[in-house]
This record gives C-alpha cells, structure tokens and sequence, in this order.
C-alpha cells in the first residue's frame, strides 16, 4: 500500500483529508480523448520544444514523452 503525505491546511483535519480520499478514484480518459491525445502528441511534444525549462508544465513533460516511445519502439522490434 502507497503512504501519502499529506499537507494539512490551516482549519482543515487529517480525518477531512482521510475522508476526501477514501472517495477519489482514478478517472480514464474515453476512446475520443485517447484519440484526441494520439493524434496531438507530436504536435504539442515541438511546441514544448520551442519553450523555456519550467516556462509551463509541457516544457519537461515531452521528455517523459520521448523516453516511453522510445521504449515502446525498442520492445515492438525485440
């Protein structure tokens, strides 16, 4: 089991974030946004490109981008 820390907020109580969490769960995204995402991967990977480091969230996300497509490439040709 994962430990989580959590960050207790001025007024707020560890049971209320106990409380929150027992009721998250983890959405997925549907058929269209999976398409959406496959067809603009590269697209918004070259304009990440084209920022500053830590200019926004893209700027080191395309990184982690490249690597899982490289291994995907490497494993489909082994």
């Amino acid at each position: 089991m994962r430990k989580i820390a959590l960050v207790i907020c001025e007024g707020e109580t560890e049971a209320s974030y106990i409380n929150l969490l027992k009721n998250w769960y983890k959405s997925t995204f549907t058929e269209t946004q999976q398409a959406f995402l496959k067809s603009n991967t590269d697209a918004a990977i070259e304009r990440a490109k084209n920022l500053k480091e830590f200019q926004n969230p893209s700027t080191g996300v395309y990184k982690l981008i490249e690597m899982l497509k490289e291994t995907l490439r490497k494993t489909a040709n082994d």
